[in-house]
């Protein structure tokens, strides 16, 4: 659990503007590595939960090709 509370309205949109933005200027594949390159656990964690919310929302689709396998996000139009 994160020792600070955390507004998760506010970290669903960052992680939102974030991915806008990655495919804004690039036309790759974007993988949550890519996404989170840091290795702590607060931050994956940080990061996850907002994508599960989108995804969910149906704002961004991801995938995985194998358990414990690379995510991949894409957006949807």
């Amino acid at each position: 659990m994160p020792e600070k509370k955390v507004d998760i309205s506010k970290l669903i949109k960052e992680v939102y503007d974030k991915i806008i933005n990655f495919f804004k200027f690039k036309k790759e594949i974007l993988t949550f590595k890519k996404l989170v390159p840091s290795e702590k656990k607060e931050d994956k964690i940080l990061t996850l939960i907002p994508l599960l919310h989108l995804d969910t929302e149906e704002k961004i689709n991801l995938t995985q090709e194998k358990p414990f396998g690379e995510i991949v996000i894409e957006v949807k139009r």
